[in-house]
């Protein structure tokens, strides 16, 4: 008991201390992303990209990176159509250090209404991981309130779990989509502007899983028309780079990383192993423990038996000297006796007092010889054990 204590308790501490080094470097690269954002946003791209928020009344732009000291972080119009807001605009864009005319990466990026969006997390058998768009778009009314041609969509694969034994296996995505009715008309009225969208993102979310909210920033629900070959030539550049600068960053725990993993298989191995002797070792005491109980029972009713011998000779000295048995049987605790007898009904009597026998009775009524008129009798009685009252 005590190895299997000790098993359960070095499970834990282990469980316990991955999940604490799992949480510290979660918080220390969110801390680096803070501290090196700023960096990150001027190797990815030459200028800030600018975001713009559809309000009911009008229309915020905010700069996503590198906001000019003394400038104002962001700018409200009350409409996109007239010439004084436009111009309005383009000063302030000055004022950000952006070119008049954004495009790429650097291009205006649409913050849709989250009253307007969407956010699913859906799992699928693992086989349809390679068709995924095909699957989605099948399936979209099944889990939305859409069809495939109503909304903009885009998604990014959560988990994937291959098939084993034990089950099929599952892929979780992360599914994002805004309604065409709600998104073609800003967008529309943003083409009025000099420069392009770039992307619309996924607007921010409370009530999601915290693996869902670290995928919702890399979703775009930009049509696929719109996006120019310059637009994606410089989104993957900006992801190689910002590739390149995590490996380096996470290249210090890459290491303690592994030799952790390693140490925790090494650790489940040998607690396996423990748990397979100790269940061993429980299994031989559960059978150790079994034979043990059996061999008491054996014990005590051979203890408690009444030999063969000595029912023989109490039954001699018990019986009248006018009486003789023809027949004797004796099974577990049951004799039965067949004979003759002067005083056949005497001897009831006989072997109820002794310390032998209880129960006694005769089988079947007594009958008479009519050779040397002694009566024949079938008499059935109960062996008492050791120790046992007769009577």
């Amino acid at each position: 008991m005590n190895m299997k204590a000790e098993s359960i308790r070095m499970s834990l501490n282990s469980s316990r201390l991955w999940g604490e080094l799992s949480r510290f470097f979660r918080w220390w690269l969110q801390e680096l992303e803070g501290v090196f954002g700023s960096l990150l946003g001027a190797i990815t791209t030459s200028t800030p990209g600018i975001e713009v928020q559809p309000q009911h009344d009008g229309w915020i732009f905010e700069v996503r990176r590198g906001v000019t000291q003394g400038a104002k972080p962001n700018l409200f119009l009350d409409s996109l159509q007239s010439t004084r807001n436009q111009q309005q605009l383009l000063d302030w864009m000055a004022e950000q250090g952006i070119a008049a005319a954004p495009s790429g990466s650097s291009g205006y990026c649409l913050r849709p209404s989250a009253d307007h969006c969407l956010v699913k997390s859906i799992s699928w058998p693992a086989a349809v991981a390679q068709n995924l768009d095909q699957v989605i778009s099948y399936e979209m009314d099944r889990h939305t309130p859409f069809s495939a041609d109503q909304v903009y969509y885009d998604y990014v694969v959560l988990d994937q779990n291959k098939p084993t034994q034990a089950g099929a296996g599952q892929v979780r995505v992360c599914l994002a989509l805004v309604p065409k009715a709600y998104l073609d008309p800003l967008l529309e009225q943003l083409r009025v502007l000099p420069g392009e969208v770039c992307a619309v993102t996924v607007p921010r979310f409370d009530n999601v899983a915290e693996e869902v909210a670290v995928a919702l920033p890399g979703l775009n629900l930009l049509p696929t028309k719109p996006r120019s070959k310059q637009q994606r030539s410089s989104r993957r550049l900006d992801a190689l780079l910002l590739l390149l600068v995590s490996v380096l960053l996470l290249s210090i725990v890459v290491v303690p990383g592994m030799q952790l993993e390693r140490a925790n298989t090494v650790l489940s191995d040998r607690l396996q192993a423990l748990r397979v002797q100790v269940k061993e070792i429980n299994q031989m005491r559960q059978d150790l423990q079994h034979y043990q109980t059996g061999l008491q029972l054996l014990v005590e009713q051979k203890r408690n038996e009444v030999h063969v011998l000595q029912l023989m000779t109490a039954l001699s000295k018990a019986l009248p000297d006018n009486t003789w048995l023809e027949e004797l049987w004796i099974e577990k605790n049951q004799v039965q006796m067949r004979g003759q007898s002067e005083t056949a009904s005497s001897i009831l009597a006989v072997l109820e007092s002794s310390a032998y026998f209880s129960q006694v009775r005769f089988a079947s009524p007594l009958t008479q010889n009519s050779a040397n008129q002694y009566e024949r009798f079938h008499i059935v009685a109960t062996r008492v054990p050791k120790g046992g009252s007769g009577g």
